[in-house]
């Protein structure tokens, strides 16, 4: 069926009333069905509003160990530090100290400290993962794939700013995947589960407490008389 404008509708509308057809049985009969799909998905909606659980790290996590096997990567991904400076003599003195040895964050907490440079700190991420759908902009991920775990970046030029970039990890598409890369896909798996079985709990408690009456529609109906057996 083509897309029709607001205007458009409203007039085929108006034709279909003046010939009678918005109250014919077949529009009534598809208004029944939409009414009771939007009644039992507003039912529905009703009880998942209810559900105010939120499960904790722990159970998150027991629930990934249960089916690890069950999760795996859709995508390459790096662990990575980064650290964004208005100015690139502090990004690359930053570079060449963690390059020398000293700890990322030793070396970023010895940056904070010095009054002059913490103006410059635009941002800063110690150990995320990232994909290449995730990291921007794309020369930081063309970058990091060059580089050696624990191996520092030389400054990348990001807009007015410069990025150090230190690899921390890598992981391929379709490896096994750890907690950290999908703790959403768990916590939203876990909800569609509790979903469940509020739903089989709420159909279990309906069929115990009333017996469900089947309305045919009127055209649908069979005359039984037919079906008897003659005596």
């Amino acid at each position: 069926a083509c897309a029709l404008s607001w205007t458009n509708t409203e007039l085929l509308f108006q034709e279909a009333a003046r010939r009678g057809l918005d109250g014919s049985d077949a529009v009534e009969r598809q208004l029944d069905a939409v009414k009771r799909q939007l009644a039992v998905q507003a039912l529905l909606d009703a009880e998942d509003a209810a559900d105010t659980v939120r499960a904790g790290d722990d159970a998150l996590r027991k629930y990934f160990d249960d089916h690890a096997q069950e999760f795996y990567l859709r995508e390459d991904m790096m662990k990575l530090n980064i650290l964004v400076l208005a100015r690139r003599e502090e990004a690359s003195a930053f570079a060449a100290a963690v390059s020398g040895g000293t700890a990322w964050n030793a070396a970023l907490e010895r940056l904070r400290s010095d009054s002059a440079a913490v103006p410059t700190i635009r941002y800063t991420a110690e150990g995320r993962y990232y994909s290449r759908r995730t990291l921007s902009p794309p020369d930081l991920w063309k970058v990091a794939a060059t580089l050696g775990v624990n191996e520092v970046s030389f400054p990348v030029r990001v807009g007015d700013a410069f990025a150090v970039i230190q690899l921390l990890g890598q992981i391929g598409e379709g490896k096994a995947a750890e907690f950290e890369f999908v703790r959403d896909e768990v916590d939203q798996r876990m909800r569609v589960e509790r979903r469940r079985t509020r739903l089989d709990s709420l159909l279990s408690q309906l069929r115990s407490s009333r017996q469900v009456q089947v309305t045919l529609p009127a055209a649908s109906a069979t005359d039984t008389t037919q079906l008897l057996p003659h005596e």
